[in-house]
């Protein structure tokens, strides 16, 4: 527990009714925010399609699959 004095209890929120129907706030959605977003997720499908069984050392595997060589 702390020891710190507390002479004023926390005050309480005023009552205010226009505060209620506030929105949250909207992200603006810009044409280049779009494209950079679609960029984002073409690249992160191409890493893991491409990239990623190269990293794995995947290909070997693959041509075996491809050729029906077990």
């Amino acid at each position: 527990m702390s020891r710190a004095p507390v002479d004023v209890a926390n005050p309480t929120p005023p009552e205010d009714d226009e505060h209620d129907d506030e929105e949250m706030p909207r992200v603006q959605m810009t044409r280049r925010r779009f494209v950079a977003g679609v960029l984002l997720i073409i690249g992160v499908v191409a890493l893991l399609y491409y990239g990623l069984p190269r990293i794995a050392g995947l290909d070997a595997t693959w041509r075996r699959i491809e050729q029906g060589d077990p």
